[in-house]
């Protein structure tokens, strides 16, 4: 959710998200240090638990989407549309979507297709998909969740913009 005070953007829920995210990303770090300690099979389950660690993160970031649009006449298809664009083509927020989905539904056997494709067509493998796209979504930026708050923020910037025009245009007379 976000207030507008003055003709600017009061995000009170981007502070709470990069707090969690932080939290989230210091575990994975912790997790990732231990791999060079060991070289056998205990690192699968290293990295099965950062993979555990990557969807949460996903998945808050999701409730900050959908916090954001509440109280909207904005559908989230359309709203998955706005922001930054990914090296593939692809909105980073709609990939963000799909990788908290795919967290979400995934051990369940439930993906929709259009999940199964956005995560494959980056991770090209069932091995740790949501790392991929971890990956792909920080570019030249180091690989952790934090560096995903951008996208965040630059597709809040393009929905705040087509919601206050929206406003602006039915309240005209």
């Amino acid at each position: 959710m976000f207030l507008m005070s003055k003709g600017e953007v009061c995000d009170l829920q981007l502070p709470l998200l990069i707090d969690f995210i932080g939290l989230l990303d210091e575990k994975i770090t912790q997790l990732l240090s231990q791999v060079d300690q060991y070289n056998d099979g205990y690192n699968v389950g290293i990295y099965e638990n950062t993979e555990y660690f990557i969807g949460i993160g996903f998945v808050a970031m999701q409730q900050y989407m959908v916090d954001t649009m509440w109280n909207s006449n904005i559908d989230k298809k359309t709203a998955l549309k706005y922001g930054s664009v990914s090296s593939n083509g692809k909105t980073c927020i709609s990939l963000i979507n799909s990788a908290a989905n795919w967290w979400k539904h995934e051990p369940e056997g439930k993906l929709s297709e259009y999940t199964f494709q956005d995560v494959f067509d980056i991770s090209k493998s069932l091995e740790y998909p949501l790392s991929n796209v971890l990956a792909l979504l920080c570019e030249s930026n180091k690989v952790e969740l934090l560096s995903v708050i951008r996208h965040l923020e630059s597709w809040r910037d393009e929905f705040v913009t087509v919601v206050m025009n929206q406003k602006k245009t039915t309240s005209v007379y």
